[in-house]
């Protein structure tokens, strides 16, 4: 593979350019390296921490010439160390950025400037921002910080630089002067990330809405309990003119006019309001017959049923954080995605122990259903374990392979997920084999299982696996551990897991050091027998929604 052709290498590191172990391909050989530096360069902010500042700062600090090196020293009343002792590099790694985020370029200079005066640092600011701002740079992403003052429109070669931007991320009270100065110059934006302030907010940024020809998404965030009421009109109302083009809106706050029904053409919408007590008053009739993906958080009900009933079937995400509701609104709104939405292919909502029955319904109808957060409800003191691990292996469509519970009061027994484990042994291969390949082999694949699941006896799960389980089922993360139990359902699983795939597991670290070690060294022991291939444990902030993200297996 290392001598495969540099286009063909492109297409495959583009592909690998989320996971953790891209980065070792630079050590394969020089072309390698070649292909992939430019890649990690796009936006190296995202691999940023703590840890790495200093070395980051380094590296951006080597590509000054000896002449802005010089000049810089001279100018400053310090010795800055960090300024001397860089060597150049070997690559050109700045004209490979396209994100610029001055936020991140700010807070890096903060933390070795924290000595020195007002002056300096604006001056050692000005000629980090000319490395990444000048004709030889193309930035398309750009994030600026609130009360940010530097005229980046005015260093030379900014108008090549910023001529193709297609995101901004800002405050609604940047200065005036670099706004209008981005307008001239910025013609093709099509995200725009508006961070609105309590007041002082500049009108300049409705010209910048209404020269974007080319506005796709919007994402409006108030972090704010006051709200500047006459701003936002003006914003929404700006937007209004702009609806035919938008696809994706976000806002963080009730809307303050009827901006939602404008956006006919919009495929993703995500709203979201602390105020639990405000009214939203959308019309029962609302319609956005392309939304394929719905995010809602702290939104009423009723205002998401309309929005379902309306979307002519197209729905194929939808994301319901943060409303409570009984037992029959909660039956309701079940009904609904279910009847509505036969693309869905990703739920997350609250489900009421009652409603367990909807579940079944939902899970029969929407077949393209691949991945199921459930929320449990802070009133249900006891959840009908037992019955809902039934009804998920029995009726969960083909494709859903990815499972979460949140917020139960009690856990599952450990039993259950023993007794799963140990019955979810290998079946007969050739019956395996053939449904398989009437279900296009290897083009279906489970992926990772989150949480528990029921005991069945072994006719039964062997007829289930035979009708519906693609041989590549391998990924396993469990959420939420029982710590008082012991290694041997693991050992179980492991023993049973012959003529698989090796597994890959994301374990939550125990808080008892012994249990923990005692968990660590079993799957080290099975991971040399073959039976796992990667292993995981972490905190259980790692675990995210839908994403199966590759970067946490070691």
């Amino acid at each position: 593979m290392s001598n495969l052709n540099g286009d063909i290498l492109y297409l495959i590191f583009k592909e690998l350019e989320l996971n953790e172990e891209f980065r070792s391909c630079l050590l394969v050989n020089k072309t390698w390296c070649q292909i992939i530096i430019p890649t990690l360069w796009k936006d190296p902010w995202k691999y940023l921490n703590k840890r790495k500042a200093k070395l980051f700062l380094n590296v951006i600090i080597s590509h000054l010439s000896d002449e802005m090196r010089n000049n810089l020293i001279q100018r400053i009343n310090s010795d800055l160390l960090i300024l001397r002792s860089c060597k150049k590099p070997y690559f050109n790694y700045i004209s490979y950025c396209r994100n610029l985020n001055l936020i991140e370029i700010e807070r890096l200079i903060n933390n070795i400037t924290f000595r020195e005066s007002s002056a300096d640092i604006s001056i050692i600011k000005n000629t980090i921002l000319e490395l990444f701002i000048n004709k030889n740079t193309k930035i398309s992403y750009l994030n600026i910080p609130y009360k940010f003052d530097i005229e980046i429109h005015l260093i030379p070669g900014a108008v090549r630089c910023f001529s193709e931007l297609v995101s901004l991320r800002c405050s609604t009270g940047v200065n005036d002067k670099i706004l209008t100065g981005l307008m001239g110059i910025c013609k093709s934006i099509e995200k725009l990330q508006l961070y609105i302030e309590a007041d002082k907010n500049n009108y300049g940024i409705i010209e910048l809405i209404e020269n974007s020809e080319k506005l796709l998404n919007i994402q409006l965030i108030n972090n704010y309990s006051k709200i500047d009421q006459p701003f936002r009109k003006v914003l929404e109302n700006s937007l209004i003119e702009r609806a035919n083009s938008i696809q994706s809106f976000t806002i963080s706050k009730h809307p303050v006019t009827d901006i939602l029904p404008s956006f006919v053409h919009l495929k993703s919408l995500e709203l979201n309001d602390s105020n639990y007590n405000m009214s939203w008053d959308c019309k029962e009739n609302l319609s956005l017959p392309l939304l394929q993906i719905l995010k809602a958080d702290n939104v009423p009900i009723d205002v998401l049923k309309n929005l379902i009933k309306n979307t002519n079937g197209s729905l194929i995400e939808i994301k319901i954080n943060g409303e409570y509701h009984d037992v029959v609104i909660n039956k309701e709104i079940i009904q609904i995605i279910y009847q509505n939405c036969p693309k869905l292919e990703n739920l997350k909502l609250l489900l009421r122990n009652d409603n367990i029955l909807e579940l079944e319904n939902l899970l029969k109808t929407c077949d393209s259903l691949n991945g199921l957060n459930i929320i449990f409800s802070v009133f249900d003191d006891c959840i009908d374990w037992d019955y809902l691990f039934g009804i998920l292996v029995k009726f969960s469509p083909i494709n859903l392979h990815k499972f979460k519970f949140f917020r139960f009061n009690k856990e599952p027994s450990l039993e259950s997920l023993k007794s799963f484990f140990d019955n979810w042994s290998c079946p007969k291969l050739e019956n395996l084999l053939k449904k398989c390949q009437s279900l296009n082999g290897s083009n279906i694949m489970f992926g990772v299982f989150d949480d528990y699941f029921d005991y069945f006896d072994r006719d039964y799960l062997f007829e289930i696996l035979t009708k519906f389980s693609p041989i590549n089922l391998f990924k396993y993360k469990f959420f939420r551990f029982n710590e008082e139990s012991n290694t041997e359902s693991l050992k179980s699983i492991f023993d049973n897991w012959k003529c698989r795939h090796p597994i890959l597991l994301q374990f939550p670290k125990m808080k008892n050091m012994v249990k923990n070690t005692t968990c660590i060294n079993l799957m080290e022991k099975y991971k040399l027998k073959g039976i796992i291939k990667k292993y995981n444990v972490s905190d259980e902030t790692t675990f995210e929604d839908f994403e199966w993200n590759q970067k946490y297996f070691g």
